[in-house]
């Protein structure tokens, strides 16, 4: 399976998070963080990014923005979770392709299901989901 990074600071939602996604089959690499996420995207190439909007040090826009400047890490798809209300976090978020926004509390199965359609070739090779 592809490796994805997760940049959360909530240590228990992050360790939550980590755990049900490798039990689908993921590699999981954890910052929490935003500077450590932007480190650890640009060190680790990975397929994908999930990341919290309201992190210490740099905020996931930020963080984004940082990743999409790099050529390593350019295109790099996004999904960005937080609990802000879905308008404000359209009008601070970029938007494109291959970026997402989950809602907190986040649904394992749509977080999959996210994760598989900007990801669809790691789709086919994965275990059937058990939420």
């Amino acid at each position: 399976m592809a490796l994805i990074l997760l940049a959360e600071d909530d240590t228990a939602l992050s360790g939550l998070l980590k755990e049900a996604l490798e039990a689908r089959g993921h590699r999981i690499e954890q910052a929490f963080n935003g500077v450590e996420a932007s480190e650890k995207a640009l060190l680790l190439r990975p397929a994908l990014i999930i990341l919290d909007v309201q992190m210490p040090d740099l905020y996931g826009g930020a963080v984004y923005n940082m990743i999409q400047r790099q050529e390593a890490t350019k295109g790099t798809p996004v999904i960005f979770m937080s609990g802000l209300h879905r308008d404000t976090l359209e009008s601070i978020l970029p938007s494109g392709p291959s970026v997402r926004i989950l809602s907190k509390p986040v649904d394992l199965k749509l977080l999959e299901e996210t994760i598989n359609s900007l990801l669809p070739s790691q789709a086919a090779k994965q275990p059937s989901a058990k939420a």
